[in-house]
C-alpha cells in the first residue's frame, strides 16, 4: 500500500498502432494532470493504440480502481488500456 505521505508513481507507455511513429512514455507522480497528458497522447495515437501502465504501488485497488475510471473512455475509442505491476529488476548471480 501507499505510505501516505508518498505520491503513488506511475510509468505509462502508449504504443501506436503503426510500428513507424514513436512510443511516448512518461514517468512520474500520478496526478490528474499526468493522467489527462496520457490519455491526450492516446487520443493523438488514435484507434488501434495500446497504452501501457505501470504503477509503482499496485496493491492499492483504490488507486488502480480510480486510475481505471479516468482511462476508461480510452475503451471505448478503440484504444487498449493494459494496467500492470511494475517490472521487476533481476540481480545478477556473482560468481564464487
Amino acid at each position: 500500500m501507499t505510505p501516505p505521505d508518498e505520491p503513488t508513481w506511475i510509468r505509462a507507455r502508449v504504443l501506436p498502432p503503426r510500428c513507424d511513429d514513436p512510443v511516448i512514455e512518461r514517468i512520474g507522480p500520478l496526478t490528474p494532470y499526468m493522467t489527462q497528458t496520457i490519455v491526450e497522447d492516446a487520443l493523438a495515437s488514435g484507434r488501434g493504440t495500446t497504452v501501457q501502465l505501470e504503477l509503482r504501488w499496485p496493491d492499492s485497488p483504490q488507486v488502480l480502481e480510480k486510475l481505471r475510471r479516468r482511462v476508461d473512455l480510452l475503451t471505448g475509442r478503440g484504444i487498449r488500456v493494459a494496467v500492470r505491476p511494475p517490472e521487476r529488476k533481476t540481480r545478477a548471480r556473482r560468481a564464487a
